[in-house]
């Protein structure tokens, strides 16, 4: 640490003790500040590094930072070549996604979360649309209807980016959302009926109802048992 930060570091522990409890509490605000600054600095160095591991970790130390300066290098990393450096962007935000008080943090957030959903990786599309039912950012929804509209292209391929991005449409609560979703609860694979079925209840718009009442019929008791909750919250 730089002489002159350490000097200013001392300055402010002795202010501190100041008799008077203001002059205590913004010696306080200003602490956290140059060590916030201090952190990011090691955190950029540790994105340098050879070894994919401490890269990581920096991602998941800058994330809980939550700073604008923070959130633009996170979007940065959104473009390594490595799967699991991009994976633990979108990672890190969901298990920080509390410290983005700000708006704008927010939507910076927000913002890497629609990168991820576009990832070619199939696992980080799926952490993208856990990410954006954190936020709750209407900005989502669009993105969110063309993943699931585009859906899954053969057997063999992950269906959790479709089953998690209906989930997050049912948290962000966005209803033009629901003829979509009601597609979705009419297809053959289970997983992806039960999710359609479950965010249709998510978002309790009458239009669902129909749909609804026919799952009842369905000779999977999983199915049927989605069903009968998700009209429970269907609004009159």
């Amino acid at each position: 640490m730089e002489q002159n930060t350490t000097k200013r570091i001392e300055a402010l522990q002795k202010a501190l003790r100041d008799p008077d409890e203001s002059v205590q509490q913004k010696a306080a605000e200003s602490l956290s500040r140059i060590e916030a600054k201090a952190d990011f600095n090691t955190y950029v160095r540790m994105l340098d590094s050879d070894d994919r591991a401490i890269r990581i970790q920096a991602v998941y130390l800058l994330a809980e930072l939550a700073t604008q300066p923070a959130i633009e290098l996170l979007r940065l990393q959104m473009r390594d070549a490595y799967d699991d450096v991009r994976a633990a962007v979108v990672q890190a935000l969901a298990s920080s996604s509390r410290n983005y008080k700000t708006r704008e943090a927010q939507e910076k957030a927000v913002d890497i979360a629609l990168m991820g959903l576009q990832d070619v990786n199939l696992s980080i599309r799926a952490s993208a649309a856990d990410v954006l039912a954190k936020f709750k950012d209407p900005r989502s929804t669009q993105a969110l209807l063309t993943l699931i509209i585009s859906g899954i292209k053969d057997e063999s391929e992950d269906a959790q980016p479709v089953i998690r991005a209906l989930l997050a449409l049912g948290e962000i609560g966005d209803r033009k959302a629901v003829p979509e979703i009601i597609k979705k609860a009419e297809v053959d694979d289970s997983e992806i009926k039960k999710a359609a079925l479950k965010a249709l209840g998510m978002l309790g718009d009458p239009r669902a109802e129909a749909c609804l009442i026919k799952a009842l019929t369905s000779s999977d008791a999983s199915i049927r048992i989605q069903a009968v909750e998700s009209l429970g919250y269907i609004d009159f």
